[in-house]
Parts: C-alpha cells; structure tokens; sequence
C-alpha cells in the first residue's frame, strides 16, 4: 500500500491530466502553457543562452554568490546507505514517501565527511518573472553563482531540518534522478498538515512553476 505522502507525485503525471483544485491553489502548476508565453522577450545587447527551447532566453547578468546569505549549513557523508538515512529520518520524527525512497537508492553517498553551505531563492530572487521552467531556473540560478546541490543533501535536510515550520516546502536543485518505473524527480523537504516528510517532484526539464516556488542552491560549488 502506498503511503500518503506519494500524492505528491501526481506532479509529474502526464500533460493534460489536471491536478485537483486544491493542489492547484498551492502552485502546483502543470506545464499546459506553451513556452513562448513564459519567457520574458529579448531585450537588445543582453546575454543570450539556448536550452530546450528554440528562443533565446534572457538571464540576469553573472554576480557572485555572496549576494545570497547561507540559509544553513548541513552535514554530509554522516550515513553511508540509504538504510541508515531512513532509520535517522524517522527517528527525528519525519517520514520519506515510498517514491523518494527509490529515488534515494539511486544516490551516491560520499566516504568522506563534510559540510556544505546552502541558500534558498525563488525565481524572483534571480531576476526571473512569472511562470518558469526547471531548466530555466537552474540556467538563471548558475548565471547568478549557484551551483546544483549534491543529491543528498534532499536527505540531509530532511533530517537536519526538524524545526521546519509547518506549510513550508523547499525544492532541492540537483540533478534530476530516475527512479524505479518513474520519471525524472527531484526530492522535495515539506512539512505539510502529515508532518514532516521527504517527497520527490518533477525534474523534466520543462515542468513549469510560479514565481514564488523556494529552491535550495549550493552556495559554493565542492571541490
């Protein structure tokens, strides 16, 4: 039986199946809007920069990453199997939907301890404006000095993060990872009216989103 918290992967159910109304209030947008009407026109003598779309599209200018203020720091490589995140995880008191927990198979854990700084930014933040899409968040979030997180850290904070307030939900920006019979995700840390839970989200490249979605960004790129 699955849990509860795989509801959310209705994210990534196919184009044309609307979501219920109730997610939708939430920004819970399906991709049904065609490209051109999410991506602002070019402005002249502006950088260009090409991904899935045949147009152009507009990023802000490259400034370093010290613009952005470390939301928090978190400790990685402390459990070596995705076991041992899972028996923590629920100890803290947090819960990990059967979709993210085969997600999480696929992650490769370091040898080695660390700690890496993070920052957590919207679309607006990065000078974006409206609906966007993944690939265009992350190719404005890099413009801007941010680097992709490793995909632990969707673990890490799960368990480091037990304060997170209730209503908040932070999208991990990592390289999108299939799991077993499902599509590219990405892992989400929410705590929502369940508790605190780890669940996965689209990670297509054009899955769209609203302007105030939070994501979290590596502050500095590991060596």
């Amino acid at each position: 039986m699955s849990e509860p918290g795989d509801k959310r992967f209705r994210l990534i159910e196919p184009i044309g199946m609307d979501p219920p109304a109730d997610e939708e209030d939430r920004g819970f947008i399906k991709p049904a809007e065609p490209a051109s009407k999410i991506i602002r026109p070019e402005p002249p003598d502006m950088p260009r920069s090409h991904s899935i779309f045949s147009r152009p599209l507009v990023l802000p200018s490259p400034v370093i990453s010290d613009h952005f203020p470390t939301w928090r720091t978190v400790k990685l490589g402390v459990h070596l199997t995705i076991g041992e995140y899972v028996s923590a995880i629920e100890m803290e008191g947090s819960r990990i939907s059967d979709l993210a927990r085969s997600v999480a198979f696929k992650v490769v854990f370091p040898e080695a301890l660390s700690e890496i700084e993070l920052v957590v930014v919207t679309g607006f933040d990065i000078g974006l404006e409206g609906k966007y899409t993944t690939a265009l968040m992350f190719a404005a979030a890099k413009a801007r000095g941010l680097f992709e997180c490793p995909a632990e850290v969707g673990l890490a904070l799960r368990e480091q993060y037990p304060e997170q307030v209730k209503g908040e939900c932070l999208l991990v920006a990592m390289k999108p990872v299939k799991g077993h019979g499902i599509d590219l995700c990405l892992f989400g840390v929410e705590h929502d009216d369940r508790g605190r839970w780890l669940y996965v989200y689209s990670g297509i490249p054009d899955f769209v989103w609203d302007v105030g979605r939070r994501w979290v960004f590596l502050r500095n790129k590991q060596s």
